[in-house]
């Protein structure tokens, strides 16, 4: 019986792409698995889908809200926390899981050939019904609890929620391959999401910018906006409580990153997608 191999070596992207489609009914069966094992298959289910971005929301409203007093002009605080936990907690869940992805699914990749990109992009797909449930959150308690619902400036959410899922996708591949090729990134990267939760404007305001810097602000702007999480968090707020104004150079240069990051990282795991194997 003549032997054949699969490889992804010297493949086009035509024929890359058509895997993808080809294999579409694994996609789904893999993606339904995911779900079950995060939410089904735990005691309290789809409970966690509200409670984790309401419990880290509610300490972080306690120690920056009332302790530190972080200023929120006429936001109450614990809803300003919420509404930028809506979107970190899709990007670092996705990006953690998309991360571990490959490691995670090794014996499946060393037996059977499959579009190994599926893997990093399962947790973008699933993370979506989190989001969606934590956003439905997010309206009811702003709107029965703090009687602030969401007006036309809603029309601005699918912009933000657009670049979010692109930026996640995007370093999720990135990740993903990485992890394979330095094992070290797996633990660093929950360190730098930490650190990145602080850097970005997930806690306090971007008006603090201007008090501390001043006019300096104005110049950071630009490369900051290189950023996309600070683009998708200042639209999310703009969507959900009516704060400010579209972030239109945030939203554009945002996109335009994510967009490159994602080219790049595409590009990256497709020249190491046949060597996954040998290496994982």
């Amino acid at each position: 019986m003549k032997e054949v191999l699969i490889s992804g070596r010297g493949r086009r992207w035509s024929a890359y792409l058509r895997d993808l489609y080809v294999f579409r009914g694994l996609f789904g069966f893999l993606a339904m698995r995911e779900v079950q094992l995060q939410f089904v298959n735990m005691g309290l289910g789809f409970g966690w889908l509200l409670l984790r971005p309401l419990l880290q929301a509610s300490v972080l409203a306690v120690i920056f809200g009332h302790v530190a007093k972080v200023n929120t002009g006429s936001t109450p605080y614990l809803l300003f926390v919420l509404s930028g936990f809506v979107a970190w907690s899709y990007f670092s869940g996705v990006t953690t899981r998309a991360g571990n992805s490959l490691l995670q699914y090794s014996g499946l990749i060393s037996k059977a050939y499959f579009p190994r990109l599926y893997l990093p992009l399962m947790p973008v797909l699933t993370g979506l019904l989190e989001l969606a449930v934590t956003l439905l959150t997010f309206i009811l308690i702003a709107g029965l609890g703090y009687g602030r619902w969401p007006g036309v400036s809603l029309l601005w959410l699918p912009v933000s929620i657009a670049t979010l899922v692109v930026f996640t996708t995007a370093v999720g591949i990135w990740l993903s391959a990485l992890t394979v090729d330095y094992r070290d990134v797996r633990l660093a990267s929950g360190y730098v999401l930490q650190a990145l939760m602080f850097l970005t404007p997930v806690i306090w305001p971007m008006s603090l910018l201007n008090e501390r810097l001043g006019e300096r602000a104005l110049a950071l702007g630009p490369w900051l906006a290189c950023y996309p999480m600070y683009g998708v968090l200042e639209g999310m707020r703009y969507a959900l409580l009516g704060l400010g104004s579209p972030p239109l150079m945030y939203a554009a240069i945002g996109l335009l990153a994510s967009l490159f990051l994602l080219l790049t990282g595409l590009r990256y795991f497709r020249n190491r997608d046949h060597m996954l194997a040998d290496e994982i």
